[in-house]
């Protein structure tokens, strides 16, 4: 907004305060600090983002191998009467392509939840400093969208989730 209208530099008390207390030389050099704030902010964002995705997938990959070598070892314990009922292609599948399923379908989106409900709930924190008059019909209406469109796809997930564990099961 300075970019396009310098005079809000003195009418926004903020902005004003900064630009007072750095004593800027000029508008001019202001709007090119702002320039160069926002831009370091977008990058240390997507950095810290980057971050947060690469330990959020590390940890749900290391929680797979943990579920993975628990059930291994559980497997390893039985009896040999055990194996002569059960195929080996059940017993690896179990330990190979569940246990993924378990992390990629049960386990991350559950951490990426975690993420998401924590960044949502600065923002709206933040919305509700700055302006709780408009954002709380907002989020209203976010929370009602929501919910709408989750009862419209219930079904269709269940049935795609469904299918996918037929095509698994039909693979070994």
């Amino acid at each position: 907004a300075a970019i396009s209208d310098p005079k809000i530099i003195t009418q926004n008390y903020y902005l004003n305060y900064i630009y007072n207390f750095i004593n800027s030389s000029s508008e001019n050099y202001f709007i090119i600090l702002l320039g160069f704030i926002s831009i370091s902010l977008i990058i240390f964002s997507n950095l810290m983002n980057a971050l947060i995705l690469w330990q959020i997938t590390y940890f749900a990959k290391i929680q797979g191998y943990i579920i993975s070598k628990k059930l291994l070892t559980n497997y390893l314990k039985r009896d040999y009467n055990y194996f002569l009922d059960k195929h080996s292609a059940e017993i690896s599948r179990n330990v190979l392509s569940e246990v993924k399923r378990v992390v990629d379908g049960i386990i991350l989106p559950i951490l990426h939840l975690i993420s998401r409900i924590f960044v949502s709930l600065a923002i709206f924190i933040f919305l509700i400093i700055l302006n709780y008059k408009i954002t709380l019909p907002i989020i209203l209406l976010i929370i009602l969208f929501y919910f709408i469109f989750f009862f419209l796809i219930k079904d269709i997930q269940t049935k795609i989730g469904k299918e996918t564990t037929v095509t698994v099961l039909g693979r070994f």
